[in-house]
């Protein structure tokens, strides 16, 4: 699978960095500096949006070939995108739960997830973003809290559900969605497995020093967790590669009660729901089962 933040193995290699070693070698004039970094703070939404995302338009099933009890839908947002999304109703459950996926792929590829939250009793919303599977536009870091608002919109207005029936579960760069969307409002629940702090700190993490300030606020889930009106649960691996545990732990630090931190000995990013799976849809189970409906 592709690096959730890949733009950052890319950053050395942007066009001004290739302009530095081509015109000035080893040369480091204060105003050529400036300029670089000039370019760089204006380029930075460009590269992040152009790089972070790696959908699969491509590796999708037929509609007639979905496991039973899985309907395929599009959701128009206000800007006129349609998102390729899943619902799995589970009537009469009186709760629904979003799903926002990581960078990669498509929400297809989710299914089995999809369902096995579904089998908890929820009505599961699979929110694909803009660009990824058959759904319309070019991702983006503004354009995919867009899609995550009228995927809550939907259920909403569509369905009928109360802000307190929902619950967001976002993953990796998901988690970013599920955050910005439930900044001041009551919802029923947040659960954020293997998130991101921002994409600042992962640069950071990943040895990129200096151009780690590059990216401005991206993914800034750090700045806005304490900004969450409901209860939550971060999962989080302890061999985590790509966000390392101490995101999740800097996150569950600064967010408000009630909050709840399971860390999963040994799992890493990609493989933290069935490295352990009577641990994660354990943790999961619990936590949604302590909520008031």
């Amino acid at each position: 699978m592709h690096h959730p933040l890949a733009f950052w193995r890319q950053m050395k290699e942007t066009r001004a960095v290739l302009i530095y070693r081509r015109h000035m070698g080893n040369k480091r004039p204060v105003w050529f500096l400036i300029v670089l970094a000039a370019v760089a703070w204006l380029s930075y939404p460009w590269v992040i949006n152009s790089c972070a995302f790696h959908p699969d338009r491509r590796n999708l099933p037929a509609t007639s070939q979905l496991p039973s009890g899985v309907e395929e839908l599009f959701i128009t947002t206000d800007d006129g995108e349609r998102l390729h999304c899943y619902w799995l109703p589970r009537p009469p459950s009186p709760r629904a739960l979003i799903y926002f996926q990581g960078n990669s792929g498509n929400m297809a590829q989710r299914i089995p997830e999809l369902m096995r939250l579904a089998d908890l009793g929820f009505n599961v919303l699979g929110a694909g973003y803009r660009g990824f599977g058959k759904s319309t536009g070019r991702p983006t870091e503004s354009g995919i809290y867009r899609d995550g608002r009228s995927a809550l919109n939907y259920l909403l207005t569509r369905h009928a559900f109360q802000k307190r029936q929902v619950i967001l579960l976002g993953c990796s760069i998901g988690s970013a969605v599920a955050v910005e969307i439930a900044r001041g409002e009551p919802l029923g629940a947040v659960i954020l497995v293997t998130p991101i702090s921002s994409g600042k700190e992962i640069a950071k993490a990943h040895g990129y020093g200096p151009l780690a300030y590059f990216a401005g606020d991206a993914f800034d889930n750090l700045s806005r967790i304490d900004q969450i009106r409901c209860p939550l649960l971060i999962v989080h691996g302890t061999a985590d590669e790509v966000t390392p545990i101490d995101m999740g732990r800097q996150l569950y630090a600064k967010a408000p009660e009630p909050k709840y931190f399971v860390a999963i000995e040994g799992a890493h990013h990609n493989d933290i729901a069935f490295f352990a799976p009577d641990r994660y849809w354990g943790a999961i189970k619990d936590f949604t089962a302590s909520l008031s409906h």
